[in-house]
């Protein structure tokens, strides 16, 4: 990417991450070690010759690395450096809800890692005394929500859950931002389910209106 030669922090940042996709390619890794495939995979759009050269970027701007493997074989990580950029990814994604509440457009992929990383931006503490493990089901995908002390969020928890909803990802991403409250999550998704006794719902709503709190 061309500098654009100022000498400002916000001017600084964008030489190293405002390339089209480059914040995208972040947003993946930031959900865990990602293999060149799996990137393109998750990535619909992107050119291969994109994808490398965003790759080669961001390596070289020491935000990520490579992991065991050649070039197309092995996969990428976050560095400590790069991890950094996360609470400002977080803090867009809070940012861009108003923008999300209309449902997605009829040509927008969706994906689960995508409300992952939704959950991340808003569920950020948990609630003393009211643990709730949360698993968001968006079709043969699921995001597992574990809150106790702290909130840990996952693509590959299989372990049981206090709650299950299956929805779309309008309704799933409407849930953790706190737009749509859980008791109405069948009024946009009238496919939704959702299994969990009502004490297990009212915890589970409680992460929610906690952080939505916070957030305000």
């Amino acid at each position: 990417m061309k500098s654009y030669q100022q000498y400002c922090g916000l001017a600084r940042g964008l030489d190293l991450v405002g390339d089209r996709w480059t914040l995208l390619v972040i947003r993946e890794l930031a959900l865990g070690d990602r293999r060149y495939a799996q990137l393109q995979r998750d990535l619909p759009g992107i050119p291969t010759n994109l994808l490398a050269d965003r790759l080669r970027s961001l390596t070289a701007s020491g935000l990520i690395e490579p992991t065991a493997g050649t070039a197309r074989s092995g996969g990428y990580a976050l560095t400590p450096r790069g991890r950094e950029i996360l609470p400002v990814l977080h803090a867009l994604v809070r940012w861009s809800t108003p923008t999300m509440l209309d449902g997605p457009d009829a040509d927008d992929h969706q994906s689960a890692r995508w409300v992952a990383f939704a959950a991340m931006a808003y569920l950020r503490s948990a609630p003393a005394g009211s643990p709730v493990s949360i698993k968001l089901s968006c079709g043969a995908e699921h995001v597992v929500i574990r809150a106790d002390h702290d909130v840990t969020i996952s693509l590959d928890d299989e372990l049981p859950t206090d709650v299950t909803i299956d929805g779309n990802a309008w309704a799933l991403m409407g849930i953790v931002s706190g737009a749509l409250p859980i008791g109405r999550v069948r009024a946009v998704d009238d496919s939704a389910a959702i299994v969990g006794t009502q004490a297990s719902r009212r915890r589970a709503t409680a992460l929610i209106a906690h952080n939505t709190a916070a957030a305000s």
